[in-house]
């Protein structure tokens, strides 16, 4: 238990620290983006026992997710990282080449994608299924425990 406080991510999940950080503007989406103050502020984050940092694809695009991936270098396996997608359709390159999507075959080939990014062995890899427009209404997200 942290200072911060845990919660339990399902039944049989992981425990994530009751605040998290949000790292959405740490790769420039609201202007230009300043990675040595993101990487102190990742690690000031570690600090008191945050373990849970959020990101998306889109973020970047896949910059935040390969930002977080360096500096939680030797901590994956104490981390979980969320991420999102389908907000917008992106090709591997990270155009936008499409709006939400939400089909199974995009769903596949993205959560593939961001565990590329992070590297498979990146700890517990949380993905959180944001489109607008869900072809999947049941779908509310993949978890991978211990991703492989």
């Amino acid at each position: 238990m942290t200072v911060l406080g845990e919660r339990s991510l399902g039944a049989q999940g992981p425990a994530a620290s009751a605040v998290g950080l949000g790292c959405m503007d740490m790769t420039g989406t609201y202007g230009r983006a300043d990675e040595p103050e993101s990487i102190a502020t990742i690690h000031k984050a570690i600090d008191p026992g945050v373990n849970m940092f959020d990101t998306a694809d889109i973020y970047g695009p896949f910059a935040n997710e390969k930002l977080l991936k360096r500096v939680l270098a030797g901590r994956r396996d104490k981390v979980i990282l969320a991420t999102k997608f389908g907000g917008a359709e992106l090709d591997d390159e990270g155009a936008v080449v499409g709006g939400a999507n939400g089909r199974p075959e995009y769903v596949r080939a993205s959560v593939e994608r961001s565990l590329r990014h992070f590297s498979r062995r990146s700890g517990t890899c949380r993905r959180r299924f944001t489109a607008l427009a869900a072809r999947l209404p049941s779908c509310t997200g993949v978890m991978y425990p211990g991703a492989p």
